[in-house]
């Protein structure tokens, strides 16, 4: 397939959906059922002390 100057290949094409695919997986955010109430926390570490002490 080509498109404007570039042209893309059926590998090239699968490629880009196997890492759409497994950025959905990595990224998307887990839904509760109805009745029940979720908590996320996100840590973020700058150093590896910082790691260690979380730990």
């Amino acid at each position: 397939m080509k498109i404007g100057p570039i042209e893309f290949t059926e590998e090239d094409i699968r490629a880009a959906f196997k890492i759409l695919g497994e950025a959905w997986k990595r990224l998307r955010v887990p839904k509760n059922k109805k009745d029940k109430v979720g908590i996320i926390i996100a840590l973020k570490i700058e150093d590896d002390k910082d790691k260690k002490n979380l730990k």
